[in-house]
């Protein structure tokens, strides 16, 4: 931990080195939560794929450079654009949104948070599934949504520049992660004052500690 806080960010390859090499003896999900929990998702590379939580950062020289900027106010403002968000995704008022902004990884198991979308179809929830993200496993997850009949309850909607924004639609939000640090998304949610509903893992189980506002399974 002490070689991958030394780590130089402009020099990529470096930081994975380090990091894969740190993984080697310790879990994926403990990494992760180190990593997130004390650098504050600072941006370790100049990519802007979008597929990590770093992606979403300022650049920085050092992983201890500075972290991700969330306007809360800005994102609390978007509550008062829900029915036109709605409107734009074509939500009926009938439908519970379950929102989450999660890339298409095995991080994320959308196989476990799928599942779930059609235990509650087939006990007649109008439930639809708003997901916001892209990834190298986008395939799979469409062929998935296809195979359990859930093509009319999923909106996969590819990386979004304004997630938040679309988050804004949904009436709970959701995170199946198999390991967690402490999602930018979850803070974004939290700003819009919606409900959470995730895996007891990382940083999820700190954050959410209101039995009224979270739900832990």
């Amino acid at each position: 931990i002490e070689r991958l806080f030394g780590a130089d960010g402009e020099d990529f390859a470096r930081v994975v080195t380090v990091a894969d090499e740190l993984r080697a003896t310790a879990c994926g999900e403990a990494v992760t939560y180190v990593v997130n929990r004390n650098i504050n998702y600072t941006n370790i590379c100049t990519y802007s794929c979008g597929f990590c939580a770093f992606a979403k950062g300022r650049s920085a020289r050092t992983l201890r450079g500075p972290g991700y900027d969330l306007d809360l106010a800005e994102i609390g403002g978007y509550r008062a654009q829900r029915s036109e968000v709605r409107a734009e995704l074509g939500v009926g008022p009938e439908e519970l949104i379950v929102g989450t902004i999660a890339n298409f990884r095995e991080q994320k198991d959308y196989p476990n948070l799928l599942g779930a979308i059609r235990l509650l179809a087939d006990r007649g929830t109008a439930v639809r599934l708003l997901a916001i993200g892209q990834g190298p496993l986008e395939d799979e997850v469409r062929n998935l949504v296809r195979a359990l009949g859930l093509d009319d309850r999923v909106s996969l909607t590819g990386h979004r520049p304004d997630a938040a924004r679309l988050l804004a639609a949904a009436d709970i939000f959701t995170l199946a992660s198999k390991w967690e640090g402490l999602p930018v998304a979850l803070m974004e949610a939290l700003a819009l004052g919606l409900p959470v509903v995730a895996t007891r893992v990382g940083g999820l189980a700190e954050v959410l500690s209101d039995p009224d506002g979270a739900l832990l399974v």
